[in-house]
């Protein structure tokens, strides 16, 4: 199983707005169902995060998937959650906020440097290794049976005759070096026929 280092990306929504610029800021409070322009402000300039409701009320609206929030230390080119890059928001803007006070949730960095690996529910989907190899097996298992053995047999045929080539190509080349040494021998005057030709 993978493991993840995930973090909330505080900068999402402010790029989400500069990729959109067609939908206004009313129209993202209404998707909400709220009017408070300045609580608004605090989650686009990063100051903190959106609560869940708001969130899912927004990427149901807006068509986001979810895993646009987050980013993930651990991600690879696997992973449905984009990696942190050196210019990612990771931390609320202007710091994580003093986590020795006594009052309210203390926000801090979420990552772990232990990693448990545990079991999922059936239903959970997890992500797969290579998306290329699901759609091969999707194109093999939509051709007909009969086609498939066809193609299998032409496939065999041209390793057999892979093979042959190999070797043919093995041997000749084996017959170049050979010539190649006795070239060369004889150029110099190292070879058996030069040899025997100076006595004559």
């Amino acid at each position: 199983m993978k493991e993840h280092n995930i973090v909330y990306n505080y900068g999402f929504l402010a790029d989400w707005m500069m990729a959109n610029p067609s939908i206004k800021r009313n129209e993202i409070l209404q998707s909400m169902e709220m009017c408070d322009y300045n609580t608004l402000r605090n989650w686009v300039d990063g100051v903190t995060m959106l609560p869940l409701t708001q969130l899912m009320k927004f990427c149901n609206r807006f068509n986001v998937p979810i895993t646009a929030f987050f980013l993930d230390e651990k991600a690879d080119d696997t992973s449905i959650i984009a990696p942190i890059t050196p210019g990612s928001m990771i931390e609320p803007a202007g710091g994580w906020p003093d986590s020795s006070r006594k009052a309210g949730i203390k926000v801090c960095d979420p990552r772990s440097n232990i990693h448990m690996i545990t079991n999922m529910p059936d239903y959970i989907k997890m992500e797969k290794h290579s998306g290329i190899r699901e759609q091969k097996s999707d194109i093999i298992s939509s051709i007909p049976e009969k086609e498939r053995m066809r193609y299998l047999d032409i496939i065999e045929k041209l390793n057999d005759r892979l093979m042959a080539l190999s070797e043919e190509n093995i041997k000749l080349n084996k017959i170049i070096n050979k010539m190649k040494t006795e070239t060369e021998g004889n150029a110099y005057g190292y070879g058996m026929v030069a040899e025997s030709n100076s006595h004559v």
